[in-house]
């Protein structure tokens, strides 16, 4: 089962709501005063240095055009110098807003009219200063994150193999006790493209003007998928309100895929 989180008859006055409800929340968090960085979370040239070295050497640049073999080749003052800069980020919780903006190329698909829009797939460049960040942020996150125990995506000695081996372990112990179980599958519609982002676009040597969209996480940094799920964590609740009583009902959660699953005495399906 597929569904959409911002079907197309939901009304403007319904997303306005939900949007100015975000929102404020948002605002709230933003009054918080940031505490003092702890010396064990301020990061360090060394460890700069080593995050640099096992970044992927032939990933195209963003906007900036500053490549990860350039990185590679900054002498240590510059090392320093950004890594004072990230500390600087965490202290004050400010993220620099060209670091927001993604550069957007097209790439023809084969076979398909190249006079229309929809024959393009589009590509999104972001800077690779602004992900050695990221990716530095993310060890100092995850650890905070909180996801239900459910949940195998995103999340490190996780996968969906180990998903499967416990869904098809339920499965046969249910079987084994004659009883029987119904699953219920649930795929959220274009998971990545329901949050906000800034993005241009570059065709050959023209670009456009940035352009402000309510809908998209970036799909090619470290941090979308981690803070995507806990920003979805509370979705699959369903699970803790069926729980209990006579219903035995299992969850399953890998990245934005939800899997119920319910046993029974009682013969289920006909």
């Amino acid at each position: 089962m597929q569904f959409t989180p911002n079907p197309p008859n939901t009304t403007y006055t319904n997303v306005m709501e939900d949007y100015k409800a975000v929102e404020s929340i948002v605002q709230a968090f933003s009054t918080i005063q940031i505490p003092q960085l702890r010396s064990e979370d301020m990061i360090t040239p060394l460890e700069l240095r080593k995050t640099i070295l096992r970044q992927p050497k032939r990933k195209a640049p963003g906007k900036d055009e500053i490549t990860n073999a350039m990185l590679t080749k900054l002498p240590k003052n510059f090392i320093q110098a950004i890594t004072m800069l990230y500390n600087g980020i965490l202290q004050t919780g400010h993220f620099p807003e060209a670091w927001k903006q993604g550069k957007v190329i097209v790439i023809p698909k084969s076979g398909k009219d190249k006079r229309l829009p929809s024959s393009y797939r589009p590509i999104t460049l972001l800077s690779h200063v602004a992900k050695l960040f990221e990716r530095l942020l993310l060890r100092r996150l995850v650890p905070h994150l909180p996801l239900r125990v459910e949940q195998f995506g995103f999340r490190g000695d996780h996968s969906t193999t180990l998903q499967l081996a416990r869904v098809i372990n339920h499965l046969a112990s249910e079987h084994n006790n004659k009883r029987c179980t119904v699953g219920v599958f649930l795929d959220m519609e274009k998971a990545f493209d329901r949050e906000g982002r800034s993005f241009y676009v570059s065709v050959e040597c023209a670009d456009s003007q940035p352009r402000l969209i309510q809908a998209g996480v970036p799909q090619g940094i470290c941090l979308s998928p981690p803070l995507y799920a806990a920003y979805t964590d509370d979705i699959p609740n369903l699970h803790d309100h069926l729980r209990g009583g006579e219903k035995d009902v299992m969850l399953a959660l890998y990245a934005d895929d939800s899997a119920y699953f319910e046993s029974s005495y009682h013969q289920i399906i006909q």
